[in-house]
Parts: C-alpha cells; structure tokens; sequence
C-alpha cells in the first residue's frame, strides 16, 4: 500500500485492524482465483505464490500477472465502496519475478513457520519497491514476461535496465497497462513503439533524439 504510514497515522487501532481486514480479504481473492496462495502477510503487504507442480512455469507466470491485475481492479472497487477519491486514493503496487525459490519451515523452538527465501523472492520485493520510483501500479521481470506467451492478452512495454540491490547483474524491467485507466492506458499503449525507439536511443547515447522521442511519448500521454 502507497503511503501506509500516513493512511494508518489517521486511524484508531480499531479502524486499522478493519481497513486491513477489508483490504486483504479483497486481495486474497484474485490470488486463489488465479491457482496462487498467500504465503503470509507482512504489515500492508501481500506475499504470494504459484507454483502448481504438474503445470508448465508458463502457466504459473501468467495467472501471477492475471491475479495482480485482479488485485488491482479491487483496489479500484475498495476505493469506490469507501468514497475514496482524489488524494485519499488507495493506491498498490504489484512486483513480480519467476524462477526458483526454497520453501522450510524457520523458526526457534518457541514459533516456527513455514515461508520461502531466496534471491528470486528478494528480486520480486525489489520491483515492488521500485513501482513507487516509476510510479506504476506493476512491474515484472524479463524472466516473468517470456514465459507468457504473446497470445495472453497481456499489455506489456518495456520500461527500463535497472541495477537492483544485491544483484550484480542489471535486470530489464517491464510494466503491465492493462490495470491502468483509460484513457492512460490507450495512450501508453500507442506510444509504446516510440517509447521503444527513445529506449534504444538512450542506451546507444543518442541523448538528443532519445529526449526529442520521451518528449513526444509525454505529449501523448501526459500523466506518464
């Protein structure tokens, strides 16, 4: 959740405790609806999986970005039930990675629990994080968008090389449209070719001519 602690500096206990309740109950839904479980919930924030052994990680890829944007459209939805607007949206970010993860249950003899680790769960935390900088509702990995295949429906542009903590490697980031409102959606979609061109650009050095391309992907959509 954007901005949790000035939202919950404005509530009793009580009323946080009910917001919370309210909010994940919405998110859990479109997690199992998509085959996916909720490993735990960590203060605002959900961590899920999905993995189903007998299912290709292709599958896996695409009901994890089919669930986000189901979250999303909840948020919508909360916001409307609650007179939210303006300001006081309610606003989520999503991060996504595949790839490989260890599952143990951790712990000292008082409390144990069952969780996942590893460098594929931090890099998922890491995107997440990073859709504040770029103020969008999802990213994924390079890893998570070629497993899903170009018939999914899925409204992809590639946003940026990011060299993210603890990674040495950078990692190629992309944004998910589908949840975004119109007509912010048409108009990133109809951009998206001349916002490739400004990317290579930029990566060649071409600084001028990426700046004329950003600039005119901007005059389409000026809330990018």
């Amino acid at each position: 959740i954007r901005s949790f602690t000035t939202l919950s500096e404005k509530m009793t206990p009580q009323e946080l405790v009910d917001f919370l309740n309210d909010f994940f109950k919405r998110m859990t839904g479109p997690i199992t609806q998509n085959k996916g479980f909720v490993d735990k919930f960590i203060g605002d924030a959900v961590m899920a999986l999905f993995s189903i052994p007998e299912d290709p990680n292709s599958g896996d890829a695409l009901n994890s970005v089919r669930a986000a944007i189901g979250m999303q459209e909840q948020v919508t939805s909360f916001n409307k039930d609650n007179d939210r607007t303006d300001d006081n949206l309610l606003r989520v970010g999503v991060g996504i990675h595949s790839g490989p993860v260890i599952i143990g249950t951790v712990g000292s003899e008082e409390r144990m629990e069952s969780t996942v680790t590893g460098d594929t769960v931090n890099l998922a935390a890491r995107l997440e994080g990073l859709t504040k900088f770029y103020r969008s509702k999802m990213l994924i990995s390079q890893t998570t968008h070629d497993l899903i295949q170009p018939e999914s429906n899925i409204e992809f542009r590639e946003l940026d090389l990011v060299q993210v903590k603890g990674k040495d490697e950078p990692v190629t980031i992309f944004e998910v449209c589908n949840s975004d409102p119109e007509p912010i959606r048409e108009q990133k979609l109809g951009s998206r070719e001349n916002f490739a061109e400004a990317l290579k650009d930029f990566r060649s050095q071409k600084w001028t001519a990426a700046i004329t391309k950003f600039k005119n992907c901007l005059k389409q959509c000026p809330e990018d």
